[in-house]
């Protein structure tokens, strides 16, 4: 079953009660995801899975995270140590339930969290007057690193919202070839768009589509980028995603899933609807059947059935593999967060930072619910889109693509728990 929706939102799903509650004004839609809890097949085989390297269980830390092993990608990316590159990921992981259940709770309040470039310790919430009592306490509780910011004019649910709206509204004026982002430092819906400079959407036409949808408190930023979005090449996950007939990946599968009795991958939406799984150590091909897939308001994902179980792991490369222990909710992530992704096409691991949330694309289809990633390379290949992002053992994302704008290279995903909603699968978890 193939889902496109150029000009609106789906009409069925649990994506689209998010959508129809969010026009509204009501963001208590994302209890739905925060409270998402994939159940653990009582049969999940790892019979193909390659012997694991020794040093894996030496990097696990104590929850069985393997956030060490992240830690020493992101050490060797940016020339730091992996203690401080670990101390930086155990935090944003620690204070990540905090963010999701602050979003949920205080829809009106909750300004959205960053934190700040560098690997010092430390999270920066933004609130709408003074964070209530019972907040303060949450945070201190687990972190005295977690400060709060009371400049915030406008909430994250509604500044989402209001970028969404914003997309929605310069479709409906024909316009196309851009991205609509929340910018939640500076209270402001930016607008990028790209094409050669007489192509570039004029600041006319953007504030004329969205005339006065914006309040006195959010500023509107129109900024021209320097090319179009490059999408990659149109399954236990870090695995390839070939072509019949083919060797080379043509997308990357991320992470097992399993719907009642039925055991697949996710992928990206924009890949092939025919495609073959390929274990990247054994060489062997067995088909995969494209169950669903979806591109538009909700992100850019699939999922394909395949026959017998499917293991908890994931490929960070073609003889490394971690186990998948939580799925990380979308209101969780957060500006600076650090999360790596891998491609078989490129067989490379690259980490970043996250500059960006609940970002809209809006060119030949409508994309919304991307997270922006800069600083990870090496740039990816054609064939690793669809591809796991993910912090640790925990599943965070899948890769839609990459942009070069006028602040480097820009890499975009879906955040995982959306489309297992949206699906109707579960990730599979140990």
């Amino acid at each position: 079953m193939t889902q496109t929706d150029q000009n609106g939102p789906k009409m069925s799903s649990g994506a689209n009660r998010r959508w129809q509650l969010s026009l509204r004004g009501v963001c208590a839609s994302a209890v739905l995801f925060a409270a998402l809890a994939p159940a653990a097949p009582s049969g999940a085989l790892g019979a193909e899975l390659p012997a694991e390297r020794g040093a894996d269980q030496a990097n696990t830390t104590d929850d069985g995270s393997n956030l060490r092993e992240t830690a020493y990608f992101l050490a060797e990316q940016y020339g730091v140590g992996v203690s401080v590159a670990a101390a930086r990921l155990d935090h944003q992981e620690k204070v990540a339930p905090l963010l999701a259940d602050w979003w949920s709770r205080y829809p009106s309040s909750y300004g959205g969290a960053y934190r700040p470039d560098g690997f010092a310790v430390t999270t920066v919430v933004r609130w709408v007057g003074q964070p209530p009592e019972e907040v303060v306490a949450e945070a201190a509780s687990v972190s005295a690193a977690v400060r709060f910011d009371i400049t915030a004019k406008v909430s994250m649910p509604e500044l989402v919202k209001l970028s969404e709206l914003a997309n929605v509204r310069m479709a409906a004026a024909g316009l196309t070839g851009y991205i609509t982002e929340p910018d939640i430092l500076n209270q402001n819906v930016s607008v990028s768009s790209w094409g050669d400079e007489s192509d570039h959407l004029a600041e006319s036409a953007i504030r004329d589509a969205i005339g006065d949808l914006l309040p006195a408190s959010v500023g509107l930023d129109v900024q021209a980028a320097t090319s179009t979005p490059a999408l990659d090449a149109a399954t236990r996950g870090g695995t390839a995603a070939v072509r019949p007939g083919r060797t080379q990946a043509s997308c990357t599968f991320a992470f097992t899933v399993r719907q009642g009795s039925t055991w697949g991958v996710l992928t990206a939406g924009h890949c092939s609807n025919d495609l073959d799984y390929r274990d990247p150590v054994t060489g062997r091909t067995r088909n995969a059947t494209l169950e669903e897939e979806y591109i538009g308001y909700y992100g850019d994902y699939a999922w394909y059935s395949i026959s017998g179980t499917a293991s908890d792991r994931f490929h960070i490369s073609r003889t490394s593999s971690l186990q998948v222990t939580s799925v990380k909710a979308w209101q969780s992530i957060a500006i600076g967060d650090y999360y790596c992704h891998y491609g078989q096409r490129s067989n490379k691991t690259r980490c970043g930072t996250v500059h960006g949330t609940s970002l809209c694309f809006q060119g030949d289809t409508s994309t919304c619910n991307q997270v922006r990633i800069s600083g990870a390379t090496p740039v990816a290949q054609g064939g690793d889109s669809g591809g796991p992002w993910y912090s640790g053992s925990t599943a965070v994302g899948i890769y839609k693509g990459r942009w070069t704008t006028p602040w480097g290279v820009m890499h975009y995903f879906t955040p995982v728990d959306l489309a297992e909603e949206d699906l109707g699968v579960d990730v599979v978890i140990h």
